[in-house]
């Protein structure tokens, strides 16, 4: 799969961000782990075929990645997220994913 252009966009500023959502103690993977673990990520085979661009991920079953058999034109593709209940959620792409972020931490900061 080619990433999609909004995440190459993270990867120039950023190789993986560990920790970043510390609730779901869940971090954004390196280039070089996505890689690396897209045969490994065996224990999400039942949602294949999410498994091979696994994005997040932490200590539980939780799991955030690419659905690149639905890629646009532009090469932008939906962000699934996979929550430890198995619940999912699909959002429109990655820059939706952070706008959502963003949005949750504001109103954190507000109560």
């Amino acid at each position: 799969m080619v990433l999609p252009p909004s995440y190459r966009q993270l990867l120039r500023v950023s190789n993986g961000i560990p920790g970043y959502m510390q609730a779901e103690h869940l971090s954004l993977r390196s280039a070089g782990e996505i890689v690396a673990s897209q045969d490994d990520d065996t224990q999400w085979d039942e949602h294949a075929p999410l498994h091979r661009f696994v994005i997040a991920s932490g200590e539980t079953y939780e799991f955030i990645a690419f659905d690149g058999t639905r890629s646009d034109a532009t090469g932008e593709a939906p962000l699934i997220w996979v929550d430890p209940r198995r619940d999912v959620t699909e959002l429109e792409g990655f820059e939706a994913f952070l706008l959502a972020q963003l949005h949750f931490q504001k109103d954190v900061l507000e109560e």
